[in-house]
């Protein structure tokens, strides 16, 4: 009796080892990555772009602490090496989004591995901890019927994001519309904005924004935009508000007169400004706004503005 006794008390123990070490195991998701773990970074996300590290916490953040937690890193990156126990305020408990949350503005995580010019996510453990992770913003969904977005130039899988747990997915609004672009690869949705009166100056660089929230009494006839190609000290990805912004569409012959107010691409072809041939040039190049001063070289098919040589075919004019 007293050996199966014996033999009955190691059987438990054995099993309530085993369900400890059960209750331990991580849980990983599709990015292998378990709901203990964090992003970390030195700071918030003050441009486009942000590495940041994988981390687990040691002592939570509190009033006692001024809301900092300290970690250990488990994955480098951002400026941290693994082991390194650190105190930091910016961090970010994650789960791998969905194509609801990839929406126009959203702030995502991506690993730093690309396939084909395309982010993809991770294939096993060690490309998770190993390969680093790196925060930014959705400027362009217009590739979502391929299972892509984009954040400024970069293409990002759906495959690959992750976002704040705490970020609400507006399944209820659907997928968004398709864009419908025009021979300068921008839709009618998005806007040329600057920090400056538009008319001021003979040149001007603008950036391309897409409207948040509308101009109101409150607010001074300024609107808030989500800048999604850089350009006149904004960054892509930045929130900004500014009462200096327009429509525009592209410019037919009639448009092109004597003293018009016109945006033309930053991109030469033998010192004649062109217009852009995709979309990424469309965002990443950058605009300018001018005034035509000279139309006696429109024969040739260009204008000029000042000393430059513009083709009909790169000018905007606003709406």
């Amino acid at each position: 009796m007293r050996h199966s006794a014996r033999l009955l008390a190691a059987a438990v123990a054995v099993l309530c080892t085993g369900t400890a070490a059960a209750q331990q195991r991580p849980s990983f998701d599709r990015h292998f990555l378990d709901s203990t773990e964090y992003f970390i970074a030195r700071d918030s996300q003050t441009s486009a772009y942000q590495y940041v590290a994988v981390a687990r916490v040691l002592t939570p953040a509190s009033a006692a602490t001024r809301n900092e937690a300290q970690f250990l890193v488990v994955g480098g990156g951002g400026g941290f090496e693994d082991g390194q126990r650190v105190w930091t305020r910016w961090f970010w408990q994650t789960r791998p989004a969905t194509p609801q949350d990839a929406g126009l503005g959203a702030t995502v995580f991506c690993l730093n591995k690309q396939a084909d010019e395309v982010y993809h996510g991770p294939e096993n453990r060690e490309e998770a901890l190993n390969t680093g992770w790196w925060a930014t913003t959705v400027t362009d969904v217009s590739d979502l019927y391929r299972q892509e977005v984009r954040a400024g130039e970069y293409r990002l899988g759906l495959d690959c994001l992750r976002v704040s747990r705490t970020a609400l997915a507006v399944a209820a609004a659907g997928p968004p519309a398709p864009a419908v672009f025009d021979g300068h690869f921008l839709d009618s949705a998005e806007y040329f904005i600057a920090q400056r009166d538009m008319g001021a100056g003979a040149y001007q660089y603008v950036a391309v924004g897409r409207m948040l929230v509308g101009p109101t009494e409150t607010s001074r006839g300024e609107a808030q935009f989500l800048v999604v190609g850089g350009g006149a000290g904004y960054t892509i990805g930045q929130r900004v508000w500014t009462r200096y912004y327009a429509r525009s569409r592209q410019a037919t012959p009639a448009d092109i007169t004597l003293g018009k107010k016109v945006f033309c691409l930053n991109r030469q072809e033998g010192e004649v400004y062109q217009g852009p041939r995709d979309r990424n040039e469309a965002l990443n190049t950058g605009w300018w706004m001018t005034t035509i001063t000279d139309l006696s070289y429109l024969y040739r098919q260009e204008v000029r503005a000042g000393q430059y040589r513009l083709a009909p075919g790169c000018l905007r004019v606003e709406r």
